[in-house]
């Protein structure tokens, strides 16, 4: 055989060998980025479930409230709270009015929030020194009835519009809707929106309002 012929043969396999090399290297490039990738994607969702499970275990913590303290009920997106205008007076309403840094030092802009007596999650809530008057809704648990101070708190204790069930509302922290306790669902609301002197009443459902700014509360102790 010629050396020409030879050194063609050994060019060849070079050629061969260099193609095969570059072929395996491309291929063992692509392993580590697909680990990483599904790295990533294992992390995202063991994120996601921690989260989803944070929610949940959020939502199975019982609210309560002290009932040696006082509480402002302010909106959650909006510094403008809920106050009884004109001061603790029977049948004075309920309106946005002032915000938290004056509310939290007023009467008539605190509350009382005291759980009933073998009634999970049902509260009265009334008004924060001391006289003895309680937040209730006007006339019965009814659609656009309006919130305001009547009746003291012995009364408002055995009727269905002097209670109310304050649930969590999900992935917000301190943040509750006011719904009437009993058979009808319906809730305490901002009407017309989270504005200076616009009053509450009852409106809406609580699916409604959990996702309404007018209608779920910021609650926090002073």
């Amino acid at each position: 055989m010629s050396k020409i012929a030879i050194i063609g043969i050994i060019s060849v396999c070079l050629i061969l060998c260099l193609c095969l090399s570059s072929a395996l290297g491309y291929v063992f490039s692509l392993k580590p980025e697909d680990d990483d990738d599904d790295e990533t994607k294992d992390d995202e969702t063991k994120d996601d479930e921690d989260d989803e499970t944070k929610d949940d275990e959020d939502d199975d913590v019982e609210v309560s409230f002290d009932p040696d303290k006082v509480y402002t009920i302010c909106a959650d997106e909006v510094d403008l709270c809920m106050h009884g205008h004109n001061g603790v007076g029977e049948k004075h309403r309920m309106k946005y009015y002032y915000n938290r840094e004056i509310d939290k030092n007023l009467d008539h802009g605190t509350f009382k929030i005291e759980a009933i007596d073998d009634m999970n999650g049902i509260f009265t809530i009334c008004a924060g020194g001391s006289i003895d008057l309680c937040v209730q809704g006007s006339g019965g648990v009814v659609e656009n009835n309006e919130i305001m101070y009547q009746d003291t708190r012995a009364v408002n204790t055995g009727i269905n519009n002097g209670r109310y069930k304050i649930e969590r509302v999900s992935g917000l922290d301190d943040v509750y809707t006011i719904c009437a306790d009993g058979d009808k669902d319906v809730c305490v609301h901002g009407f017309g929106g989270v504005a200076e002197d616009n009053y509450f009443r009852y409106r809406g459902p609580k699916v409604y309002n959990e996702v309404a700014p007018n209608g779920r509360f910021k609650i926090l102790e002073v």
